[in-house]
């Protein structure tokens, strides 16, 4: 029973793929739709590492320069 379902679902998603070459607007669409997935996440990837490393850098003038870190906030 687990086969026959893995195998439905093999043939549904090639069916799909079939739609979406037969229909270049479809294709299109699709395309732009994974690359904004794909590019929200990575942007939320790359956020947080961006607001680490400013607090970081103003940590730093803390240290050095109190009068720079009023400055930088």
């Amino acid at each position: 029973m687990k086969k026959l379902g893995s195998d439905y679902f093999h043939i549904d998603e090639l069916l799909e793929n079939i739609d979406l070459i037969s229909n270049p607007e479809e294709l299109h669409r699709s395309v732009e739709e994974a690359l904004r997935s794909e590019i929200a996440f990575l942007q939320a990837q790359i956020n947080p590492h961006f607001l680490y490393n400013a607090i970081n850098t103003i940590y730093a003038f803390s240290i050095d320069d109190p009068k720079m870190t009023r400055d930088l906030l």
